[in-house]
């Protein structure tokens, strides 16, 4: 259940920031300009300033910039666990599932990284709402992601019995993702 804003926000340049991301040459002018102007006009309350960070750290990735990605993930995920639900322009984009792709995000960065013990204990942290999360993806990228970081930092048993438990999970079918009809 999201709160609804009631101060007064102009939200034209801030979509036009958040568009600009996708076509900008200078990604990373882009990032810099989207996360000055949600830093002005929002707060760790509002949606906007959680999407403009979820929406950085996707480009910073991109162009390399790990150490940024990793300052702006903690910042989304430290706004979400406090806030949310977020003050809205009257409907809400970010679901309770979204922290689950937040934590992956992390991981994915100290993968790259080549922090594998930092991400075992990472994950380990997050385990009881990664491996329960609704949505079938998230549950397999934290097996998939635990059992890479395991074998990459040479604990070969564990690494074998995350990704049997994986295996086992895929098998059965848990890890089905929900498919909408066409018709």
């Amino acid at each position: 259940e999201s709160r609804t804003r009631t101060r007064t926000v102009d939200y034209a340049d801030y979509d036009r920031l958040v568009t600009n991301l996708n076509y900008a040459t200078d990604k990373a002018g882009a990032v810099a300009a989207l996360l000055e102007f949600a830093g002005k006009n929002f707060t760790a309350e509002d949606e906007e300033y959680f999407n403009a960070r979820f929406s950085a750290v996707n480009f910073l990735v991109t162009i390399g910039d790990y150490n940024h990605a990793l300052l702006r993930y903690q910042e989304a995920i430290e706004a979400f666990e406090k806030h949310y639900p977020f003050y809205t322009r009257g409907y809400s984009q970010v679901s309770p599932s979204s922290v689950g792709y937040l934590y992956l995000g992390v991981s994915t960065v100290y993968k790259f990284l080549h922090l594998y013990e930092k991400n075992i204990r990472y994950l380990e942290t997050k385990r009881a709402l990664l491996e329960t999360h609704e949505v079938p993806y998230i549950r397999q990228a934290f097996y998939s992601d635990l059992g890479e970081s395991l074998f990459k930092a040479g604990q070969y048993e564990q690494a074998i019995e995350v990704l049997l438990q994986l295996k086992k999970l895929v098998e059965s079918g848990a890890l089905k993702q929900p498919v909408q009809s066409g018709d």
